[in-house]
Protein backbone atom coordinates (compact mmCIF):
# COMPACT_ATOMS: atom_id res chain seq x y z
CA UNK A 1 0.00 0.00 0.00
CA UNK A 2 2.72 2.06 0.56
CA UNK A 3 4.14 1.61 -2.50
CA UNK A 4 0.69 2.42 -4.53
CA UNK A 5 0.63 6.02 -2.08
CA UNK A 6 1.88 9.38 -3.12
CA UNK A 7 5.65 9.24 -3.77
CA UNK A 8 8.32 9.93 -1.94
CA UNK A 9 11.99 10.03 -2.09
CA UNK A 10 13.37 7.26 -3.79
CA UNK A 11 9.91 5.98 -4.57
CA UNK A 12 11.14 5.06 -7.78
CA UNK A 13 14.05 2.64 -7.08
CA UNK A 14 11.38 0.88 -4.81
CA UNK A 15 8.56 0.49 -7.28
CA UNK A 16 11.27 -0.71 -9.50
CA UNK A 17 12.48 -3.50 -6.63
CA UNK A 18 9.00 -4.25 -5.60
CA UNK A 19 8.08 -4.99 -8.91
CA UNK A 20 10.89 -7.11 -9.98
CA UNK A 21 10.33 -9.34 -6.74
CA UNK A 22 6.89 -10.18 -7.86
CA UNK A 23 8.58 -11.22 -11.30
CA UNK A 24 11.27 -13.17 -9.66
CA UNK A 25 8.52 -15.11 -7.01
CA UNK A 26 6.15 -15.76 -10.21
CA UNK A 27 9.17 -17.32 -12.07
CA UNK A 28 9.90 -19.31 -8.87
CA UNK A 29 6.78 -20.01 -7.72
CA UNK A 30 4.78 -20.67 -11.19
CA UNK A 31 2.29 -23.64 -10.06
CA UNK A 32 1.38 -21.75 -6.89
CA UNK A 33 -2.10 -20.27 -7.29
CA UNK A 34 -2.42 -18.03 -4.25
CA UNK A 35 1.40 -16.70 -4.40
CA UNK A 36 0.99 -16.09 -8.04
CA UNK A 37 -2.79 -14.45 -7.50
CA UNK A 38 -1.43 -12.38 -4.94
CA UNK A 39 1.71 -11.48 -7.32
CA UNK A 40 -0.38 -10.77 -10.49
CA UNK A 41 -3.26 -9.06 -8.12
CA UNK A 42 -0.36 -6.64 -6.79
CA UNK A 43 1.07 -5.93 -10.37
CA UNK A 44 -2.37 -4.89 -11.89
CA UNK A 45 -2.53 -2.19 -8.86
CA UNK A 46 0.79 -0.27 -10.77
CA UNK A 47 0.01 2.14 -13.13
CA UNK A 48 1.55 1.48 -16.99
CA UNK A 49 4.10 4.13 -16.04
CA UNK A 50 5.27 2.63 -12.85
CA UNK A 51 5.75 -0.77 -14.94
CA UNK A 52 7.07 1.21 -18.09
CA UNK A 53 10.84 -0.03 -17.23
CA UNK A 54 10.48 -3.60 -16.23
CA UNK A 55 6.83 -4.22 -19.23
CA UNK A 56 8.72 -6.98 -20.94
CA UNK A 57 10.14 -8.66 -17.68
CA UNK A 58 6.41 -8.95 -17.00
CA UNK A 59 5.44 -9.81 -19.51
CA UNK A 60 7.55 -12.24 -19.80
CA UNK A 61 7.17 -14.24 -16.39
CA UNK A 62 3.49 -14.36 -17.26
CA UNK A 63 4.52 -16.00 -20.86
CA UNK A 64 6.78 -18.58 -18.87
CA UNK A 65 4.07 -19.17 -15.97
CA UNK A 66 1.56 -19.65 -18.91
CA UNK A 67 3.56 -21.99 -20.76
CA UNK A 68 4.25 -24.29 -17.88
CA UNK A 69 0.00 -24.55 -17.13
CA UNK A 70 -0.14 -24.96 -21.19
CA UNK A 71 2.35 -27.72 -20.46
CA UNK A 72 0.15 -29.56 -17.63
CA UNK A 73 -3.17 -29.09 -19.52
CA UNK A 74 -1.73 -31.46 -22.65
CA UNK A 75 -0.19 -33.57 -20.36
CA UNK A 76 -3.88 -34.11 -18.75
CA UNK A 77 -4.97 -35.45 -22.49
CA UNK A 78 -3.51 -38.18 -22.91
CA UNK A 79 -2.45 -39.34 -19.69
CA UNK A 80 -4.80 -39.93 -16.63
CA UNK A 81 -3.51 -37.18 -14.27
CA UNK A 82 -5.64 -35.67 -10.88
CA UNK A 83 -8.68 -33.59 -11.71
CA UNK A 84 -7.47 -31.43 -8.75
CA UNK A 85 -4.27 -30.98 -10.97
CA UNK A 86 -5.94 -30.23 -14.11
CA UNK A 87 -8.44 -27.93 -12.37
CA UNK A 88 -5.60 -25.74 -10.73
CA UNK A 89 -4.00 -25.39 -13.90
CA UNK A 90 -7.09 -24.25 -15.60
CA UNK A 91 -7.27 -21.42 -12.40
CA UNK A 92 -3.70 -20.63 -13.00
CA UNK A 93 -3.89 -20.05 -17.20
CA UNK A 94 -7.07 -18.00 -16.50
CA UNK A 95 -5.71 -16.09 -14.02
CA UNK A 96 -2.80 -15.40 -16.20
CA UNK A 97 -4.33 -14.65 -19.05
CA UNK A 98 -6.56 -12.00 -17.33
CA UNK A 99 -3.30 -10.51 -15.88
CA UNK A 100 -1.86 -10.22 -19.44
CA UNK A 101 -4.71 -8.75 -20.84
CA UNK A 102 -5.25 -6.27 -17.70
CA UNK A 103 -1.53 -5.55 -18.28
CA UNK A 104 -2.10 -4.21 -22.21
CA UNK A 105 -5.32 -2.56 -21.44
CA UNK A 106 -3.30 -0.55 -18.92
CA UNK A 107 -1.24 1.72 -21.83
CA UNK A 108 0.97 -0.95 -23.74
CA UNK A 109 -1.00 -0.13 -27.02
CA UNK A 110 2.58 0.93 -28.85
CA UNK A 111 3.68 -2.66 -27.45
CA UNK A 112 0.62 -4.51 -28.85
CA UNK A 113 2.85 -5.89 -32.06
CA UNK A 114 6.18 -6.88 -30.06
CA UNK A 115 4.32 -8.23 -27.64
CA UNK A 116 2.82 -10.45 -30.31
CA UNK A 117 6.50 -11.60 -31.15
CA UNK A 118 6.88 -12.99 -28.08
CA UNK A 119 5.00 -15.85 -29.25
CA UNK A 120 2.35 -14.69 -26.99
CA UNK A 121 -0.42 -15.30 -29.66
CA UNK A 122 0.53 -19.08 -30.38
CA UNK A 123 0.84 -19.50 -26.48
CA UNK A 124 -2.52 -18.44 -25.87
CA UNK A 125 -4.03 -20.14 -28.67
CA UNK A 126 -2.56 -23.82 -27.70
CA UNK A 127 -4.21 -23.02 -24.29
CA UNK A 128 -7.17 -21.91 -25.88
CA UNK A 129 -7.50 -25.68 -27.86
CA UNK A 130 -6.66 -27.36 -24.62
CA UNK A 131 -9.56 -25.24 -22.84
CA UNK A 132 -12.02 -26.04 -25.84
CA UNK A 133 -11.33 -30.07 -25.52
CA UNK A 134 -11.74 -29.68 -22.41
CA UNK A 135 -15.07 -27.59 -22.80
CA UNK A 136 -16.53 -29.35 -25.61
CA UNK A 137 -16.57 -33.01 -23.23
CA UNK A 138 -19.25 -31.08 -21.01
CA UNK A 139 -20.32 -27.70 -21.84
CA UNK A 140 -23.31 -27.84 -19.21
CA UNK A 141 -21.66 -29.05 -16.29
CA UNK A 142 -19.54 -27.76 -13.39
CA UNK A 143 -15.99 -28.93 -15.08
CA UNK A 144 -17.01 -27.67 -18.58
CA UNK A 145 -17.96 -23.96 -17.35
CA UNK A 146 -14.83 -23.53 -15.50
CA UNK A 147 -12.93 -23.87 -18.97
CA UNK A 148 -15.46 -21.64 -20.22
CA UNK A 149 -14.07 -19.14 -18.02
CA UNK A 150 -10.76 -19.65 -19.44
CA UNK A 151 -11.97 -19.64 -22.98
CA UNK A 152 -13.87 -15.67 -22.62
CA UNK A 153 -10.14 -14.69 -20.80
CA UNK A 154 -8.16 -16.08 -24.03
CA UNK A 155 -10.21 -14.86 -26.68
CA UNK A 156 -10.81 -11.30 -24.60
CA UNK A 157 -6.69 -10.95 -25.12
CA UNK A 158 -6.57 -11.95 -28.21
CA UNK A 159 -9.53 -9.81 -29.50
CA UNK A 160 -7.46 -7.14 -27.32
CA UNK A 161 -4.29 -7.90 -29.05
CA UNK A 162 -5.28 -7.92 -32.56
CA UNK A 163 -6.99 -4.73 -32.47
CA UNK A 164 -5.43 -2.22 -35.39
CA UNK A 165 -2.51 -4.51 -35.42
CA UNK A 166 -2.00 -6.01 -38.69
CA UNK A 167 1.41 -8.15 -37.55
CA UNK A 168 -0.82 -10.18 -34.44
CA UNK A 169 -3.82 -10.88 -36.99
CA UNK A 170 -1.62 -12.13 -39.35
CA UNK A 171 0.02 -14.21 -36.53
CA UNK A 172 -3.48 -15.47 -35.41
CA UNK A 173 -4.12 -16.67 -38.89
CA UNK A 174 -0.93 -17.96 -39.11
CA UNK A 175 -1.09 -20.54 -36.07
CA UNK A 176 -4.55 -21.75 -37.13
CA UNK A 177 -6.69 -19.05 -35.46
CA UNK A 178 -9.61 -19.22 -37.68
CA UNK A 179 -10.32 -22.92 -37.41
CA UNK A 180 -10.18 -22.63 -33.83
CA UNK A 181 -13.03 -20.21 -34.09
CA UNK A 182 -14.65 -21.89 -36.46
CA UNK A 183 -14.75 -24.97 -34.23
CA UNK A 184 -15.32 -23.05 -30.82
CA UNK A 185 -18.39 -20.92 -32.24
CA UNK A 186 -20.14 -24.31 -33.90
CA UNK A 187 -19.83 -25.72 -30.46
CA UNK A 188 -21.05 -22.78 -28.98
CA UNK A 189 -23.98 -22.42 -31.33
CA UNK A 190 -24.93 -25.88 -30.35
CA UNK A 191 -25.18 -25.43 -26.90
CA UNK A 192 -28.74 -25.10 -25.27
CA UNK A 193 -29.95 -24.77 -21.65
CA UNK A 194 -31.54 -22.85 -19.01
CA UNK A 195 -28.85 -22.12 -17.08
CA UNK A 196 -28.43 -18.45 -17.17
CA UNK A 197 -25.09 -18.69 -15.78
CA UNK A 198 -23.55 -20.95 -18.92
CA UNK A 199 -25.95 -18.53 -21.22
CA UNK A 200 -23.93 -15.21 -19.83
CA UNK A 201 -20.95 -16.97 -20.32
CA UNK A 202 -21.32 -18.40 -23.67
CA UNK A 203 -22.75 -15.03 -25.21
CA UNK A 204 -19.57 -13.60 -23.51
CA UNK A 205 -17.62 -15.80 -24.88
CA UNK A 206 -19.16 -15.29 -28.37
CA UNK A 207 -18.61 -11.61 -28.43
CA UNK A 208 -15.10 -11.87 -27.67
CA UNK A 209 -14.88 -14.22 -30.83
CA UNK A 210 -16.73 -11.89 -33.09
CA UNK A 211 -14.82 -8.89 -31.43
CA UNK A 212 -11.41 -10.81 -32.37
CA UNK A 213 -12.97 -11.43 -36.11
CA UNK A 214 -13.83 -7.71 -36.42
CA UNK A 215 -10.31 -7.14 -35.84
CA UNK A 216 -9.44 -9.86 -38.20
CA UNK A 217 -11.36 -8.77 -41.45
CA UNK A 218 -10.16 -4.76 -41.18
CA UNK A 219 -6.87 -5.99 -42.27
CA UNK A 220 -7.27 -9.21 -43.82
CA UNK A 221 -4.44 -9.40 -46.28
CA UNK A 222 -4.72 -12.96 -47.99
CA UNK A 223 -7.52 -14.38 -50.07
CA UNK A 224 -7.29 -17.67 -47.81
CA UNK A 225 -8.65 -15.17 -44.76
CA UNK A 226 -11.10 -13.68 -46.42
CA UNK A 227 -12.59 -17.09 -47.68
CA UNK A 228 -12.59 -18.54 -44.07
CA UNK A 229 -14.50 -15.26 -42.65
CA UNK A 230 -17.14 -15.13 -45.16
CA UNK A 231 -17.81 -18.86 -43.73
Amino acid sequence: QVLLSEPYPGYGRHVRRAITLFVIAMNIHASQYEVLKNCMGMLTQFSSYQKEFLFYEIMHSYIYVLEKQKSILSRSMVLSIEDSARDKANRISTLTVKAINTTICQGACGKKNTVGKMRLIETILTVSRLGFSMFRQSPHETDGINFCDLLMETWSTLWNITDEQAGNCDRFVEHLGLELYLDTYFVCSQVKTDDRRVTIKITTLIRNMLGLMGNIAEVATSDRSCRKLRR
